[in-house]
């Protein structure tokens, strides 16, 4: 039954043009629209990036019984750029990712670890997510030249800069208006 409703899915992304909320590396036009907004993320075709994928809708409790945490590599107290306050969970001998969390519920996954970054190509996400229109491009953090593409709507973000993927935020999905009010904070201008 579920092998059936994702055709049906793909089926009706395919057949209407695709999702709002996304970036091309291209230059598409606003007026364009993706696959991310027409499938749900259970769809998306990521290798690298599965076990992290499959990951968001742990709580807190599970995953730090899969990371183990030593008592440094935990914080009740951090945050990640609009999400403040948020606990914090990073076993590097473990897992290459960041975990963050609002009220025992997963909030965000940031991966940058090169191990993972060094698997991503930028044209290999935009193939599994589709192009997006120019104006849900963000500045990035990531460097003065870097920009971030957000498909909100399967609850992944990435960086790029100098055609190499610098991080990836994975997160419960949602519109490009809550990630953009919630999450995303706007870099200010790089002085460097």
């Amino acid at each position: 039954m579920h092998k059936i409703l994702a055709l049906l899915s793909l089926l009706l992304a395919l057949t209407s043009g695709g999702v709002a909320g996304c970036h091309s590396h291209r230059g598409a036009s606003s007026s364009a629209s993706t696959k991310a907004t027409t499938m749900n993320s259970a769809m998306i075709e990521i290798p690298a990036l599965k076990p992290w994928l499959d990951r968001r809708a742990l709580t807190q409790a599970q995953v730090r019984e899969i990371l183990k945490p030593r008592a440094d590599q935990e914080d009740a107290a951090r945050s990640y750029q609009k999400l403040k306050p948020a606990a914090w969970m990073h076993n590097p001998t473990v897992d290459a990712a960041h975990y963050y969390f609002q009220a025992e519920k997963l909030v965000m996954i940031y991966l940058s670890d090169k191990s993972v970054m060094g698997l991503l190509v930028p044209a290999d996400l935009e193939a599994a997510l589709g192009p997006c229109p120019q104006d849900h491009q963000l500045r990035s953090r990531a460097g003065k030249t870097a920009n971030q593409y957000a498909y909100p709507e399967v609850g992944i973000v990435y960086a790029v800069e100098a055609d190499k993927v610098k991080f990836v935020e994975l997160f419960p999905p949602c519109s490009l208006k809550e990630y953009l009010a919630n999450i995303y904070e706007t870099v200010g201008p790089w002085l460097r």
